[in-house]
């Protein structure tokens, strides 16, 4: 659900402050990528904010393009193929993506924060 803009300001808002008073996040602005992503037209969140499937994407795309970068330094995936190497970079990927999206519910349940539609 896109809501307009002063809802959206208002909820980021409230996220931040909630995120600074529990020690989280120190500074009074958004962060670039935020602001970058709402000049686009999308609604960011903070990321504790965000669900286990939002998560697992961000974490995971991000987790394979850094092992896509680095993959040529190291000597493990020198003599692959392309399908073993994918097949590995793919269960990589997820199985990052998928301990980084709980840590992330673990730190959001222990930091007490509310959920974005309560905001």
């Amino acid at each position: 659900m896109y809501l307009n803009n002063a809802e959206t300001h208002r909820r980021y808002d409230a996220a931040l402050a909630e995120l600074r008073a529990r020690g989280v996040f120190r500074s009074t602005r958004p962060s670039m990528g935020a602001r970058v992503l709402h000049w686009l037209g999308f609604e960011p969140r903070p990321i504790p904010y965000l669900d286990w499937k939002q998560n697992l994407l961000i974490f995971g795309a991000g987790f394979a393009v850094a092992q896509l970068l680095v993959d040529h330094l190291l000597s493990a995936t020198e003599g692959m193929s392309y399908a073993p190497h994918l097949v590995t970079l793919v269960i990589s990927a997820l199985a990052f993506g998928a301990l980084m999206a709980l840590w992330q519910i673990h730190r959001k349940n222990k930091l007490g924060l509310s959920d974005w539609d309560d905001l």
